[in-house]
């Protein structure tokens, strides 16, 4: 647990040690969770086109492994 005080402007530096182990770069981005008397980081994961790509490849591979045509998806999508 580490201790950290607000900026006049509203800052708040995260530890060298947590950004190291967290391996946080200075254009890391986060969502702020806000509770009654709290707030929480959380880390953003943008996916690369990379993952785009897997997540098309894995998608594909399961459809046939199912027997799932493009047809069946397009009756699905245009049911709901």
């Amino acid at each position: 647990m580490e201790t950290v005080i607000l900026s006049k402007k509203g800052s708040i530096e995260i530890p060298g040690k947590i950004r190291q182990r967290m391996r946080l770069k200075e254009s890391t981005e986060f969502i702020i969770l806000e509770g009654k008397d709290s707030l929480t980081l959380k880390r953003i994961y943008k996916p690369t086109s990379k993952d785009f790509e897997d997540i098309v490849d894995w998608g594909t591979k399961f459809a046939k492994e199912k027997g799932i045509t493009p047809e069946d998806v397009l009756e699905v999508l245009e049911k709901s």
